[in-house]
């Protein structure tokens, strides 16, 4: 679908995002978040916002200018009349919505803003990339309430849901905890949101849809070292013919404490290589295994075949004061096949870092703290730019860059979604 919008003789393409929240303490928040829209050619008129809830009209406003971008635009989700975007536990919710954007090269980050602000937020998926089955990650195993959301592109959209244990506090239609194998059937409208939270790792939850849907998990309530401040996380996840087997993994530079890497598989038999480690077979396809990755130690993940990794920061896993700086966040790390090759804008509002890895190199706009790994026995480098004044990153040559804002949230800033990876070739019938 195109708008009357151009660019020389060329109309500019129009991209949908279908997107939710995930469910917050604070039920009457002051603020909810923002929604980040960034293209290389984009005015106001390119950017259009639908919702269910009448009453919601986030304020449009306009960004200053950087040397890797023109402007962007924010939605701001303000607490008058938009609550309804937030879903109040186990159930389904009209509390999705959904962000048109006319431009080139498209970025859509949506930042939660409820517990403080920049506390979590994801990179969305435009809707051709969506998928019709997923395989959910999630991380709450240091305390914490775990969750996922489901939201269609369309209208009567059947979708099934089948736990790969016993889960409580995640319901079905009679109330009752599900158990290990249950399916559970649903038909969903647009902008109806299916929300799960429990106690429970909600990992290996399994996805199958008639139709395209956004799938969105995360954590609230983890444990950290500081009294009475906890964290969350927020993260949109690839649909299986997204992901990949060939990954980098940069564990964050701004704590001591390393990271944990979780890595789901699809096919039976999945071999898993990683940096400094044996390898090792996944007998069953749909589980899922996590790692810890040292702090410094840049790692290549290579797999027999497709995988989705998450990759989990900011742990108190050893109870040690100055190790952890910041709260926990989860990122989706894109295999090698999706990098970008787009500039790309941190959408952060506070102290940024970030970190890219490239072939060639990557340059950032007006910083001046530049730190660079590298993967051993691989031509791939790691840059890293710390707590500096730098807002984008412009790469020589396909990259993957992702942002942590103010040691609190990360996400990626681009991914290229046009690869397919049909994961049926991987699977034995």
């Amino acid at each position: 679908m195109f708008n009357s919008n151009t660019v020389g003789i060329f109309q500019l393409p129009e991209q949908s995002y279908h997107l939710a929240l995930l469910a917050v303490d604070d039920v009457n928040p002051a603020t909810l978040g923002r929604v980040v829209i960034t293209a290389d050619t984009l005015s106001a008129a390119d950017v259009q916002w639908t919702s269910p809830i009448d009453v919601c009209s986030p304020t449009l406003s306009t960004g200053a200018a950087t040397p890797t971008l023109s402007k962007y635009y924010e939605l701001g989700l303000a607490s008058e009349g938009c609550n309804g975007l937030i879903p109040l536990g186990v159930g389904k919710y009209r509390s999705g919505f959904k962000v048109n954007v006319s431009g080139l090269h498209n970025s859509v980050h949506v930042i939660d803003d409820v517990g403080r602000p920049n506390d979590r937020g994801y990179l969305a998926i435009p809707d051709d990339a969506l998928g019709d089955e997923y395989y959910v990650g999630t991380s709450c195993s240091f305390g914490g309430t775990c969750q996922v959301a489901i939201t269609p592109v369309e209208n009567n959209t059947l979708v099934f849901i089948t736990f790969p244990k016993n889960v409580s506090g995640a319901f079905n239609c009679t109330n009752e905890p599900v158990v290990a194998g249950e399916t559970l059937s649903f038909t969903l409208d647009e902008f109806d949101v299916l929300h799960f939270e429990s106690r429970s790792d909600l990992s290996g939850l399994h996805i199958v849809a008639s139709g395209p849907v956004a799938v969105v998990a995360g954590a609230r309530n983890i444990s950290t070292r500081v009294f009475n401040v906890y964290g969350s996380t927020m993260e949109m996840l690839l649909p299986v013919s997204k992901w990949g087997t060939n990954f980098i993994v940069a564990p964050n530079p701004n704590n001591d404490a390393g990271d944990v890497i979780k890595i789901v598989t699809y096919a039976d038999n999945t071999e898993i290589k990683i940096t400094a480690f044996s390898p090792f077979v996944v007998p069953v396809g749909g589980t899922v295994v996590e790692q810890r990755v040292d702090w410094g130690m840049h790692s290549l993940v290579e797999t027999s075949a497709p995988v989705m990794l998450l990759q989990i920061t900011s742990l108190d896993m050893y109870n040690v004061t100055n190790a952890v700086v910041g709260t926990p966040s989860m990122t989706l790390i894109p295999p090698i096949s999706l990098w970008t090759s787009d500039p790309v804008y941190h959408p952060c509002n506070t102290t940024t870092t970030l970190v890219a890895a490239t072939y060639d190199a990557v340059f950032a706009t007006q910083t001046t703290n530049t730190n660079t790994g590298y993967v051993e026995n691989t031509n791939v480098s790691v840059y890293m730019f710390t707590h500096s004044a730098a807002r984008g990153i412009v790469g020589e040559s396909p990259y993957f860059p992702y942002g942590i804002c103010g040691n609190q949230s990360s996400y990626p800033l681009a991914i290229n979604w046009t690869l397919d990876f049909h994961v049926s070739n991987f699977v034995s019938l």
